[in-house]
């Protein structure tokens, strides 16, 4: 269906010449949420496309209101009106520019590899609710049960990190309570 939007013919019924394949596969790479698309004409001359698709890791809020996800690869997704992804919201982050400079990539890859680690976690994924960026770009997150405040630091360790995160409310919390 995106193909023939963007076509002047019919795929139904085209030659494999008039299809120009690369073109095909060019077209859809330009789709913010295409990872990778290939396509071939098989000994039945049935067009075969797969594609693989990005994957966001993290919600993210800018200061200034934007809102998007980021896939494992710091790659900027926009919303979709028809889909919601299960994934740690981290906010009071700088807009993000087009052109990222080694500093700015070096923030959202940070941000993409701790995101996409607590959503393998299922637990802490549900336990944290916010994740904040702060001064000397370290983050703070903030649960979703108990009043208490997560001076998480900066991505420095952080699987480690996360690891005792999730000992201490998996272990601790429910002896202590949350409060």
């Amino acid at each position: 269906k995106m193909l023939e939007d963007e076509l002047s013919y019919n795929i139904q019924g085209a030659t494999v010449k008039q299809l120009r394949l690369r073109d095909l596969e060019k077209l859809l790479h330009k789709h913010p949420w295409i990872r990778q698309a290939q396509l071939y004409v098989d000994n039945q001359r049935l067009l075969h496309v797969q594609i693989a698709e990005r994957v966001p890791v993290a919600r993210i809020f800018t200061k200034s209101g934007q809102s998007f996800y980021i896939d494992s690869s710091a790659i900027k997704l926009p919303l979709s009106e028809s889909a919601f992804a299960n994934v740690p919201v981290f906010t009071n982050l700088p807009d993000r520019s087009e052109d990222l400079s080694p500093s700015e990539y070096l923030l959202w890859k940070q941000i993409s590899v701790l995101g996409e680690n607590i959503k393998k976690d299922s637990f802490l994924l549900l336990q944290i609710g916010q994740i904040k960026l702060i001064p000397q770009f370290t983050f703070e997150m903030f649960p979703v049960m108990g009043n208490h405040v997560i001076e998480f630091g900066t991505t420095e360790n952080y699987e480690e990190k996360l690891k005792r995160l999730s000992v201490f409310y998996k272990k601790i919390l429910v002896n202590v309570g949350f409060n």
